[in-house]
């Protein structure tokens, strides 16, 4: 949450998701592969206002390829190779095929991403309820209140690979394992960060914005969406850890 009122609520969901509908253009090029995460962006009291979708795709060796979907606008992060829009999806034809990882942006026509929760943010300044609007210029004690329901209805896909951002990291992971399927974790270390996933099969990433600095979140956030869990001998953990949910 920003400390400046002016600046709205952002709440960051991170998917890796090995997406089927990227292929390349033409036959015989090497297999595409594309990681995505989302950037949802929420207004003073919760609601959504915006989403954008950053897609890193993993060459290969390919120059050409085509990702499918229904996209409004679609921006280069990486090179200066312009996009082929089309009602279907783009086509990007690269330059440099030995740059190892492309980046590009897009956001979605449909309306298809749904969050795990239902968020509400309320205000009080000195007790008193108030519009966050109001609170500009004001003095005084300001109190921000998030209620955090989830949502019964969302698809199980999007309760998965998520990252969450607190003070400390502890009281956002606490919470986030009250919701039914979700284990989350709180980390500050590679270690722990790799080895909760390849043991434990972590679903969400907790971290502290006053314990994690920006280089190593960002190091953590790598490490966490592309360590795979090991499974066997640690999936009867997991098979126990839920069998307790269903108590």
């Amino acid at each position: 949450m920003k400390n400046k009122l002016k600046k709205r609520l952002a709440i960051l969901l991170a998917g890796t998701i090995l997406t089927s509908s990227v292929t390349p253009a033409l036959a015989g090029e090497p297999e595409v592969t594309v990681d995505e995460t989302a950037y949802i962006t929420m207004d003073y009291y919760g609601s959504r206002s915006d989403l954008s979708i950053v897609k890193s795709v993993r060459l290969n060796g390919s120059t050409e390829f085509t990702d499918y979907g229904r996209y409004e606008t679609v921006s280069n992060l990486s090179t200066i190779d312009q996009p082929q829009l089309t009602d279907e999806g783009v086509t990007w034809t690269l330059s440099d095929p030995d740059s190892g990882r492309f980046y590009f942006e897009i956001q979605p026509k449909d309306d298809f991403l749904g969050l795990p929760w239902d968020i509400d943010v309320s205000y009080m300044l000195d007790g008193v309820p108030c519009k966050a609007e109001d609170l500009a210029g004001k003095s005084g004690l300001v109190e921000i209140d998030v209620t955090v329901t989830p949502d019964l209805l969302a698809d199980e896909y999007y309760k998965n690979n998520f990252v969450l951002f607190c003070g400390t990291g502890v009281g956002m992971s606490m919470c986030a394992n009250k919701i039914k399927g979700i284990r989350a974790c709180c980390c500050s270390d590679s270690f722990s960060c790799e080895y909760t996933r390849r043991h434990n099969d972590a679903n969400a990433l907790c971290m502290g914005g006053r314990v994690v600095g920006p280089g190593l979140a960002c190091q953590l956030v790598d490490l966490f969406l592309n360590t795979e869990f090991e499974g066997g001998r640690h999936q009867r953990r997991i098979d126990k850890l839920t069998a307790l949910e269903n108590r």
